[in-house]
């Protein structure tokens, strides 16, 4: 059962700021008073009542408390309900039901309702007591260096050391009962295994059947005769006759018909030369020993040289070789050319190849005079110049643009040939290289500076003529193209549907259906029964304006309070949060500074939404920096209200640079 706490010299105190049904501490003006000197631990309590005697009543119990004024506490208690209660609310410690209840059941009732008392705690209110340790029940005891006169005890545990001059069993001991050293005598029979060393005289007998010995059995010189034949692969005890029997078997097993030189291990490693490693020796020689299929031989290996005229698969030495390439008398050096060549009787010129007479490849031949007349069909004239690959077209006879045009595949357009200076073009085409559209530049003297005339892109799907200014048109004179992006002069030109971006003009321009002023954009002008549509007006100034039924604008959003949560003043002048919120938050309002100036204001309304557990704003900023707003009433909410819509508003004046005023209202509950 919790130990309770209880002072007669608690005062009551009040709530410095108000707490929410889920809160699980709470901070008093005094916590030395109300708890007037006590300091309950972690599994202590002290009863305290909160808006004692109205509907708002609830009990708490206050926990793990030194000092100091913010109580821990456990809610609720006794039956109340955990409700939110306001900064001001009375703190009073009491006695409550719970208390009177719990000291009449200890009157009442009978240990059972007292917490676990220890042997040595009953001890202490019992005088009439016998030995010491732990309380002791009929049913299995344990009892410590206890004398028991003449007892009778039926099926007894006894642990550690039994000391008696005589243990005597009218019936049976079961050894199972017995733990621990047992000193004295034992008389009467021992049911069990015996484990240990028994000292003195011992009167055991082994059952005939069944009996389990365990531990070491020194039989000395004595031998253990009689035994029979045990049951083979078991833990029966084996006589002599047994294993010798067992063990020639297994030898005869081994040697099996192997021949007399090589029935002992001695005579198997004499076969194997006394060779520990006689699989590896075998192994390593097998290494040294080439395939019969794909033998890799290195070094110089040799074999029978075969006649001349053997054309079989056997090996063909070096001997064999030189003997049947050995070249004519009348050659010198290596024969490489393919074929059969059997006699040659002269040769002239260098080379590795041969020449045979027909279609023959030359390589820089000195010939004589020629006496052929053709070659591959074409006549030789008798008295010409030939041509080499390094003559120019000036060798050959004059050539006219269309003989050229006549052997070159690839040209475009017709007519005579062009060359770089003062050509004369008619009808061109400027093609495109597949990247950059067709263009002509037209460059200066220099040849430095230029002016390009290029195509539109093919994303255009367009073909359009460019006509230059010409003839009576500009009056027979020469004319300047104008750009559509530098700063020309026009005269007398007219223009159709202009759009014009900028005017630059300080005077008044004559609208084609009337003469009127426009107003400038940078200009302060008067504008008199005019309509505006939806306009945008910032940091507008009007001057007794007549407003029905204003907008203002609001932002729903379904975000839940929590964190900080930004207000922009330049975006809304309401912002609602639909979602419950999820903790105390901070209230920051942006874009003020930038957008007031010293002496003007603004208004704002946040929209906070409260589940079961309600929450509120605890802090506020103005384009983040703290502020501390002042309240209608003088003081600050301390709690939200739950399950309900918090409507918060502020007006917020700028008095210098960066300073403002924060006046605040709220929270209003709607629900």
């Amino acid at each position: 059962m919790t130990t309770r706490k209880y002072s007669s010299r608690a005062q009551q105190t009040t709530l410095t700021s108000g707490i929410t049904s889920g809160d699980v501490t709470m901070t008093v003006g005094s916590g030395a008073n109300l708890m007037g000197g006590k300091t309950p631990s972690a599994t202590e309590t002290y009863t305290v009542v909160i808006d004692p005697d109205t509907a708002l009543e609830e009990i708490v119990d206050v926990h793990t408390y030194t000092s100091g004024n913010t109580l821990s506490i456990t809610r609720p208690i006794d039956g109340s309900t955990a409700v939110a209660h306001s900064a001001g609310a009375i703190v009073r410690h009491m006695v409550i039901g719970r208390d009177l209840t719990e000291a009449n059941t200890h009157i009442e009732g009978t240990l059972a309702s007292h917490a676990a008392t220890t042997s040595t705690q009953l001890r202490g209110v019992i005088s009439d007591e016998t030995g010491t340790g732990s309380l002791v029940f009929g049913t299995s005891p344990t009892l410590a260096t206890a004398t028991l006169t003449t007892p009778t005890m039926s099926a007894p545990i006894m642990t550690g050391t039994a000391t008696a001059a005589n243990i005597t069993a009218s019936g049976t001991v079961t050894a199972a009962l017995f733990s621990g050293p047992l000193t004295g005598n034992v008389t009467g029979n021992v049911t069990g295994n015996l484990t240990g060393t028994v000292t003195g005289g011992a009167s055991l007998n082994l059952p005939l059947a069944g009996g389990t010995m365990s531990g070491a059995i020194a039989m000395g010189a004595s031998k253990i005769t009689g035994l029979g034949t045990p049951t083979a692969n078991t833990t029966d005890a084996a006589n002599t006759a047994y294993v010798d029997t067992a063990i020639t078997t297994a030898i005869t097993n081994v040697i099996a018909s192997a021949p007399a030189l090589l029935d002992t291990l001695d005579e198997l490693a004499a076969a194997l030369g006394d060779d520990e490693n006689f699989a590896t020796t075998v192994t390593t020689n097998l290494a040294l020993k080439a395939p019969l299929a794909s033998p890799a031989l290195t070094g110089n290996p040799t074999a029978p040289t075969q006649s001349s005229i053997d054309s079989s698969t056997k090996i063909a030495t070096t001997a064999f070789v030189q003997s049947i390439t050995t070249a004519p008398s009348n050659l010198s050096g290596v024969i490489t050319s393919t074929g059969s060549i059997t006699t040659i009787t002269s040769q002239t010129g260098t080379g590795t190849k041969f020449v045979v007479d027909t279609s023959p490849t030359l390589v820089t031949p000195v010939l004589g005079v020629a006496t052929a007349t053709s070659v591959n069909g074409t006549t030789i004239p008798s008295s010409a110049t030939l041509v080499k690959t390094a003559d120019t077209l000036a060798v050959l006879s004059s050539t006219t643009s269309a003989q050229l045009a006549g052997v070159i595949s690839d040209e475009t357009g017709s007519g005579a040939l062009v060359f770089g200076t003062a050509p004369s073009l008619r009808n061109v085409t400027v093609t495109s290289d597949g990247t950059t559209d067709g263009n002509i530049v037209l460059n200066c003297t220099a040849n430095s500076h230029g002016q390009k005339i290029q195509a539109q892109t093919h994303a255009q799907a367009a073909t359009n003529t460019l006509l230059l200014p010409g003839g009576t048109t500009i009056g027979n004179s020469n004319a300047v193209l104008v750009s559509d992006t530098g700063t020309q002069t026009l005269t007398n030109k007219t223009l159709t549907t202009p759009v014009i971006s900028t005017i630059t003009n300080t005077g008044t321009i004559t609208l084609p259906t009337a003469t009127d002023t426009l107003v400038g954009r940078a200009t302060t002008d008067t504008l008199t029964n005019k309509t505006l549509t939806s306009p945008t007006l910032n940091t507008a100034t009007i001057n007794n304006p007549l407003i029905k039924s204003p907008e203002e604008r609001c932002t729903i959003t379904a975000t839940a309070a929590t964190g900080t949560v930004a207000f922009d003043t330049q975006t809304q002048g309401v912002l609602y949060y639909t979602s419950n919120a999820s903790a105390n938050f901070t209230l920051n309002f942006t874009n003020v500074d930038s957008n007031l100036t010293t002496g003007d204001s603004i208004s704002c309304v946040f929209l906070n939404t409260n589940g079961a557990t309600a929450y509120y704003p605890s802090a506020f900023e103005v384009d983040s920096v703290g502020v501390t707003p002042k309240w209608s009433g003088g003081t600050a909410p301390a709690a939200g209200n739950a399950s309900s819509i918090d409507a918060y508003s502020f007006t917020i004046i700028k008095t210098a640079a960066s300073t403002f005023t924060v006046l605040a209202g709220g929270a209003t509950k709607f629900a």
